[in-house]
């Protein structure tokens, strides 16, 4: 299928970040809205599969004269905030051939009930919270969220949920008296224990509470509830139950990581790239460098090195504009001159190759490593005379090794300035998140170049 030229640039300009995608027609109507881990290539594949296409699909793609899309950090974001647009917007494509039976949406039994009535009057007439999926919202009582067109997704993000706030099997008392026995997730931790009686009711909506607060977009007031239990826990040497609430709250962070609610996207379509700006502006101020140019346009590339004994030692190269992976200009190099394991060798080996390479200068150079990484690559940038500026992570604190003059080799104590940040720094979730990923992509070709070798014999 042939595009329209204009709407193709806007595709090529998608990008490859999870979020949501939204088709408009001619005369600016919502047509559709989807969501996708990468939205550009999802986006391609309506136009690049057109002949494959179902006619619905495919009826639709001819009407697409105008593509908005709005990223978040998560494929849960992604998924919550399209089920926002669909239940605002009622797009036709999402709703064709549909109805309120063909969608999905997570049911929270008896949670309206509680709210209106209480925690108190809800426990004591033993209404039980419980969580499930459905297509009808026709429970007075219940709270619904949704809809989402997608039920193998929305399974996915209940099972993700439940290592998190856990829930019973059973969806009443009576249900388990019937059963007679504690429900099989009460032995793998994803049933608080209501049926083996070693939870208390109270305690339980208290848990499916939380559920609710994150599906609302409300993680900051989960997290500061839970830090309080836990604090309370320790402060009367109940250990146990305050490592519980220290386990949870690491669970949420390594789900989540940046959740933001559907809600603040809906309010700010742009907000990642303004999340973005703010934390590059923010890094330059830590660093004590002006900042020249529009944040979203800055360029930091990350270096790391992967060595597994005298052999096979590699290195990565990561570039982020914005804030964002920029995959195109990524890059790795085996390691030639070094004989034996030398971190410091090869990063100065990959500066060299680095600066007679044709690529231009990014504006900031991430190394991953202390002084003696960053004093390498220091005597490296001195003999080219290049003037990037560059800093090192100390991984054991995560501290920023930065020399105090760019313009001088670093080879003494009093030659750097050490920056510990706090960590919900903005900046520190930057750079962490440019180290991440140089160590991933140098760790990703090591294993590449083993896994060859092993092949070779």
């Amino acid at each position: 299928m042939k595009v329209n030229k204009n709407l193709q640039k806007k595709i090529d300009k998608l990008p490859l970040s999870p979020g949501v995608y939204i088709y408009r027609d001619a005369k600016g109507r919502i047509l559709y809205v989807g969501k996708s881990v990468r939205i550009r290539d999802r986006v391609k594949s309506y136009f690049a599969n057109y002949d494959r296409l179902l006619p619905k699909t495919a009826q639709l793609v001819l009407l697409i004269r105008d593509i908005e899309h709005i990223v978040t950090e998560s494929e849960i974001e992604a998924l919550l905030l399209e089920a926002s647009l669909i239940k605002k917007h009622k797009p036709f494509y999402n709703t064709i051939g549909k109805d309120d039976k063909t969608y999905v949406y997570i049911k929270i039994q008896n949670a309206k009930y509680r709210r209106r009535r209480g925690i108190t009057k809800t426990v004591a007439e033993d209404r039980w919270p419980f969580v499930t999926t459905s297509r009808k919202t026709d429970d007075k009582d219940a709270i619904y969220f949704g809809p989402f067109p997608q039920g193998n997704t929305v399974r996915n993000l209940l099972k993700a949920m439940r290592r998190i706030f856990p829930w019973c099997k059973y969806s009443s008392r009576q249900q388990l008296k019937r059963a007679g026995k504690a429900c099989f997730y009460s032995h793998i931790n994803l049933c608080p224990g209501i049926c083996d009686d070693s939870f208390g009711l109270k305690d339980y909506w208290h848990e499916i509470d939380r559920l609710l607060l994150f599906l609302e977009g409300k993680r900051s007031q989960v997290q500061k509830q839970l830090i309080n239990k836990m604090n309370s826990a320790s402060k009367i040497q109940d250990y146990e139950s305050a490592a519980g609430f220290r386990d949870t709250l690491v669970q949420i962070d390594y789900i989540t990581q940046n959740f933001r609610g559907s809600g603040a996207y809906l309010e700010n379509p742009n907000l990642i790239d303004d999340v973005r700006a703010n934390e590059i502006t923010e890094l330059f101020d830590v660093l004590g460098l002006p900042l020249t140019k529009d944040p979203l346009q800055i360029v930091i590339e990350g270096y790391d090195i992967s060595n597994l004994g005298k052999e096979n030692t590699v290195a990565s190269r990561v570039t982020f504009l914005g804030g964002e992976p920029f995959k195109q200009l990524y890059r790795r190099y085996k390691i030639k001159r070094n004989k034996l394991p030398d971190d410091f060798a090869a990063m100065q080996e990959v500066i060299r190759r680095r600066i007679k390479s044709e690529d231009a200068m990014p504006d900031l150079i991430l190394i991953d490593g202390g002084k003696g990484q960053v004093a390498a690559v220091s005597q490296v940038l001195q003999k080219f005379e290049v003037t990037v500026p560059y800093f090192g992570l100390a991984k054991r604190v995560e501290t920023i090794i930065q020399p105090k003059d760019y313009d001088q080799i670093v080879d003494e104590e009093s030659d750097y300035n050490e920056i510990l940040l706090a960590k919900d720094s903005a900046a520190r979730k930057l750079i962490q998140r440019v180290r991440d990923e140089a160590h991933r992509f140098a760790q990703r070709y090591h294993k590449k170049l083993r896994a060859e070798r092993l092949i070779k014999g």
